[in-house]
């Protein structure tokens, strides 16, 4: 895990106790997250548990209910160990100093959790493929993935950073104005656990590279010995009779995947109902959002580290694009694509009267996507 956090010191990032009222929704939500991914947390008693980048320790907080056999950490950064061992004290939990690469065991696991952690690191598939490795016949891994559909609206609010820069607007002042307008922004985005300063760290100051990690990569090294299992959103139906299916596993989550990339409209904008992928009877409908998405993102990192005019417009293009693709599937969506160049434009020109980026203002994609593969090999 070589996620750079330096940029955490270089905007005085400050982390900030969660509220109990928050935290207690937040800790039902997850519970649920992980019912949704095929894994009651009663089931996992007596069973060894191992988890990359357990942060702050609030996922093993709820799968510890379960009554665990062993707990094991593995976490590069020292303040976090820190606080691990302040949280977990017993003979079942063990804590580890290293990256996923640098990790090594003679013991395996029934449950193997990366949230959060294979996007944004180098060479996420050489990780998993490391990592899998401890896994038992039979045990689950549980990692997070990103599309490039569900990263658009994010892409967009990152580009708020650029924008004021080429508007000739100094760090505090770009700071300050974009902090008005996402505070707007921010009351809309519901179940969010951070303040809104953290909020704008991770979202707009954060020097990411690498956060696009998608489902279809990871299958390249799951194909072989895992199988789909549940995920979160959750997208997959199969009306097959167990007696009639097939027992290719590569089949099996080729189906999986096919399914998923349907929901690229879905995944673009939170509002759009949980049927939008039946909207499209024929697959370059759904590829071309992705496509058109992948622009965007790749764009608005060019944009975020070189804010030039020339960068400017061909992310303005980019959104135009996608905006056009939309227009008769999801008209929010489209509105919401529209709202951001116009106010964007006016950004550039100095010649943004309020905070509020219209219907852009609405548009949040689905974020990260949990999946849960079962080891069947």
């Amino acid at each position: 895990m070589s996620t750079d956090l330096s940029y955490l010191k270089a905007i005085n990032y400050k982390f900030k106790k969660i509220p109990n009222k928050i935290e207690n929704l937040q800790f039902k939500l997850k519970e649920k997250l992980f019912l949704s991914l095929g894994i009651p947390i009663k089931n996992i008693n007596n069973l060894d548990i191992l988890e990359f980048g357990p942060g702050s320790g609030f996922t093993a907080k709820i799968l510890v209910q379960g009554n665990p056999k062993s707990y094991t950490f593995v976490e590069p950064y020292e303040e976090s160990i820190k606080i691990l061992k302040n949280l977990f004290k017993g003979n079942k939990f063990f804590f580890i100093k290293k990256d996923i690469l640098n990790f090594n065991s003679k013991k395996k696991y029934d449950y193997i959790i990366l949230e959060g952690v294979l996007p944004g690191i180098e060479n996420p598939n050489l990780n998993l493929k490391h990592l899998i490795k401890y896994l038992k016949l039979g045990g689950v891994v549980i990692f997070t993935t990103t599309s490039p559909a569900s990263f658009v609206s994010d892409a967009l609010r990152r580009s708020l950073k650029p924008l004021f820069e080429l508007a000739g607007h100094n760090k505090l002042n770009s700071r300050k104005k974009i902090k008005k307008i996402l505070e707007n922004q921010f009351k809309n985005l519901k179940g969010q656990s951070r303040n809104i300063d953290n909020w704008i760290d991770d979202t707009v100051f954060n020097p990411m590279k690498n956060i696009m990690y998608t489902f279809g990569e990871s299958l390249k090294v799951l194909n072989k010995r895992f199988e789909y299992f549940a995920s979160s959103p959750n997208f997959f139906f199969d009306h097959t009779w167990y007696k009639q299916r097939n027992l290719d596993n590569k089949q099996y989550n080729r189906k999986v995947l096919d399914l998923y990339q349907r929901c690229s409209l879905s995944f673009l904008n939170s509002q759009n109902d949980d049927y939008s992928c039946l909207n499209f009877k024929n697959r370059n409908q759904y590829v071309d959002i992705d496509i058109k998405s992948m622009c965007i993102y790749k764009s608005h990192l060019k944009f975020w580290f070189n804010p030039s005019r020339k960068n400017f417009n061909k992310l303005m293009n980019d959104v135009k694009s996608l905006s056009i693709i939309v227009k008769n599937k999801d008209k929010k969506t489209y509105l919401a694509l529209e709202d951001f160049v116009k106010f964007s434009k006016r950004v550039v020109n100095n010649k943004l009267k309020n905070s509020t980026f219209g219907k852009f203002d609405f548009f949040f994609g689905r974020g990260l996507h949990h999946f849960s593969f079962i080891r069947v090999r």
